[in-house]
């Protein structure tokens, strides 16, 4: 089995640098166009199915490189972003203003322990995108396929599947559009960056 993790493309919220969390924001001009520089990158790749969380951004990502392959974009909830809670909509400062620089100093130290004030655990991110996964895994067994999910996501999945603790969360930060490659050989998870045909 090949699973493919991809990053959505850009969001203006990404661009001023705010937490987008559950947030539903279409992707902007610039995000359109890392789709389609996607689409060209998986054009050569035979994909037996495309997936995507449940929010725009991700969704209309999937569906420019699905058109490509004939595919329908399948949507999975378990896929979207973390839930930042209180600080959604909010750039850093504004985080440190209104709930205490130290708060937020220590939950970028260890966000496995902190808590989002009325937000999600990585913990609860973590399993429900595991359980993504699984689902796939279960109707894709030994095939390719592609699925587009979020930046949160992404770093838990890398915390996870390279025995690291949710503290190093920040270790696995990827770019808009980014990509990783997941494995399975001999019933053995391997997480890559970067795509491996």
């Amino acid at each position: 089995m090949v699973l493919y993790i991809v990053r959505h493309g850009e969001t203006d919220w990404n661009v001023e640098h705010r937490y987008l969390g559950s947030t539903d924001l279409p992707l902007n001009e610039r995000g359109l166009e890392q789709a389609a520089v996607l689409a060209d990158r998986f054009q050569d790749i035979s994909l037996a199915a495309v997936y995507a969380s449940d929010l725009t951004r991700s969704y209309q990502t999937a569906e420019i490189i699905g058109r490509l392959h004939g595919l329908q974009v399948s949507v999975l909830p378990e896929l979207r972003e973390i839930s930042f809670g209180d600080w959604e909509g909010l750039s850093e400062s504004e985080i440190a203003e209104r709930y205490g620089a130290d708060l937020y100093r220590k939950w970028k130290e260890d966000p496995g322990v902190i808590p989002i004030p009325r937000g999600e655990s990585l913990e609860k991110l973590l399993a429900r995108s595991l359980a993504g996964i699984e689902k796939i895994k279960a109707r894709h067994f030994k095939e390719r396929t592609l699925l587009v999910t979020h930046g949160g996501n992404m770093m838990a999945l890398g915390c996870h599947f390279n025995d690291e603790p949710l503290s190093r969360f920040w270790d696995y930060f990827p770019g808009n559009s980014a990509v990783y490659t997941l494995t399975m050989k001999d019933d053995e998870l391997t997480l890559v960056p970067g795509l491996e045909e």
